[in-house]
């Protein structure tokens, strides 16, 4: 998306190693973690699935999405809700209008949220899309989702942010933040 930092180009750890290997790093420790999966978007990275299910043997993870990837489904089937502390979607209005998608990211929360996981759907408040977030949340809400939005760092049209949100957009993001 256009707010977002990425490089997708970057070499990750988990094309490096195996996911035993992975575990077995956790594991010497002799302690049980919490682990934030994120990424860019870690369903795209190579073997995710036998990471996550790897780590959730003997710890918790929580996972930051976007729900782009077909992978989702299979994650749901196969990883325990209760060894999930929960998943962050992020909404990306924009990009899934593009792609006629937005019902499909719909499907898919709701797919993890009937097996059990606890999710919510995260947003970024991006200036020009402020209005329809709004819409957006309420929308989730009635399909029985929290929200949370992010403020925007970053340039847009000249002015930094979040510097440069005005009193209303802060008191929108302290509200749903």
């Amino acid at each position: 998306c256009v707010y977002c930092n990425t490089t997708p180009d970057k070499k990750t750890d988990l094309i490096t190693y195996n996911p035993q290997e992975i575990k077995s790093f956790f594991d010497a420790t002799r302690v049980s973690w919490l682990i934030l999966l994120t990424g860019g978007e870690p369903f795209l990275y190579p073997r995710f699935l036998e990471v996550a299910k790897e780590l959730t043997k003997e710890n918790h993870i929580t996972i930051t999405t976007n729900l782009s990837h077909k992978n989702v489904y299979d994650f749901a089937d196969n990883i325990k809700p209760e060894k999930v502390l929960s998943i962050s979607a992020s909404f990306h209005r924009d990009e899934l209008e593009k792609h006629n998608l937005i019902q499909e990211f719909i499907n898919k929360a709701l797919y993890l949220k009937n097996k059990g996981f606890e999710i919510f759907v995260n947003f970024v408040a991006y200036p020009p899309f402020l209005n329809q977030i709004a819409k957006d949340i309420e929308m989730f809400q009635k399909n029985g989702f929290e929200s949370i939005v992010y403020g925007y760092r970053g340039y847009y049209h000249g002015k930094i942010y979040p510097e440069n949100y005005t009193v209303s957009e802060l008191e929108f993001l302290k509200r749903n933040s």
